[in-house]
């Protein structure tokens, strides 16, 4: 999901490239932080470390990704069409609730996926309505990935009105 983050800032940035879409950013960031807010939220209701919550949510995850490869192989969906939502929606939401299913056992993240735990550990905070005051972590990862986000559209911007590439490179 950082990926989907900076291509929607650049998107923003009106950077002319036909391989960026926002609405496919759009779609996945929803779908991703609806898919770890509805498991994260109701895996503290239940217990997130509970067997049956676990395979719960891994059967529906399994299920989503399933009828994505239906829908591949049924050429329903087709890789070539990259406006198509079609394989967004059911993996972004997949992805979301594994990662939230799969923060509570206490597995190290990869440093790669920096943003895309920040995203994981704020819709899945369980004091994620607290006021702004009572809850300094929140407060934190919606800053963090604000200022990734805004660092995307000004290196769009920087690139579509500045031509900083080109001026780096000579």
């Amino acid at each position: 999901m950082t990926g989907n983050l900076v291509f929607l800032g650049l998107s923003i940035a009106q950077l002319h490239d036909p391989t960026l879409h926002a609405d496919r950013s759009i779609t996945a960031l929803c779908l991703f932080w609806l898919g770890s807010f509805v498991t994260g939220q109701i895996g503290h209701r239940v217990g997130p470390k509970r067997r049956w919550w676990l395979l719960l949510t891994s059967l529906i995850q399994c299920l989503l990704i399933f009828i994505s490869s239906i829908l591949l192989y049924t050429s329903t969906v087709s890789t070539e069409d990259i406006s198509n939502l079609g394989l967004v929606v059911p993996l972004a939401f997949a992805f979301g609730s594994q990662a939230a299913a799969g923060r509570p056992l206490g597995v190290a993240p990869i440093t790669t996926v920096v943003v895309t735990s920040a995203m994981v550990d704020l819709w899945a905070d369980k004091k994620l309505f607290a006021p702004l005051a009572g809850n300094p972590g929140r407060n934190q990862r919606v800053a963090f990935i604000l200022v990734f986000f805004l660092g995307g559209i000004v290196g769009g911007l920087a690139l579509v009105h500045v031509n900083a590439a080109g001026r780096t490179i000579q």
